[in-house]
């Protein structure tokens, strides 16, 4: 299936979409994989229904792209789900995640079946287990940077907390902060302030603070 038979059909108001014609067990061609891309960009978060695809396998298809622009969500759930991969056991160094900053984070996805994207998406229990990071083990060890608004729901700031623990119980080295009167969307628009102790700790794991 190429670019042409590619639909992308929104599920919700706020987030959200499916993507049809296209078969992920075979290679995408750029244009193909540009337009997912893209997707992602536009609705935060992508469904693909009915792939032939195994969870082994899935690392196997993802390709690098731009971080996306700071004041969009999409990306951010990704983080967590790097630091369970093995990056050995697909040719690339296991060190390869030199730090990891999530922000804002989903890290038990259970609760996504209680909103109207349930509707949509189907998810079942196993697959939201599978793909909750709070469930999985980290494959490395770097450090690691967990932060949230105050402004932000019970929930979000909950799931922080706990998936903190969870990799300090693992034997990373964590450090967990909540940024005073910030939202879902001002914790990242708002990193340009000067002082701004998100922006102090990127630089810091990267290095340059």
């Amino acid at each position: 299936m190429g670019s042409n038979s590619l639909d992308v059909q929104p599920v919700a108001g706020a987030l959200g979409a499916q993507i049809h014609g296209v078969d992920l067990s075979e290679p995408l061609d750029d244009v193909t994989f540009e337009r997912i891309h893209q997707a992602m960009l536009d609705h935060c978060v992508i469904f693909f229904r009915d792939q032939d695809i195994t969870p082994d396998e899935q690392p196997g298809k993802a390709r690098p792209v731009p971080a996306g622009r700071p004041e969009r969500g999409a990306g951010r759930d990704v983080y967590p789900m790097l630091l369970a991969t093995d990056w050995a056991a697909h040719g690339l160094p296991a060190n390869a995640l030199k730090s990891v900053v999530p922000i804002s984070g989903v890290f038990e996805v259970a609760p996504v079946t209680q909103t109207s994207v349930q509707d949509a998406v189907q998810m079942t229990p196993d697959i939201a287990q599978r793909n909750s990071p709070i469930f999985l083990t980290a494959q490395s060890r770097p450090p690691v940077a967990v932060t949230v608004g105050t402004s932000e729901s019970e929930e979000f700031r909950r799931q922080s907390k706990a998936y903190a623990d969870v990799l300090t119980e693992q034997g990373l080295p964590v450090e967990h902060f909540e940024m005073p009167g910030q939202n879902h969307f001002s914790i990242l628009t708002e990193s340009t302030t000067p002082g701004n102790r998100l922006t102090a700790t990127r630089l810091k794991l990267m290095g340059l603070g």
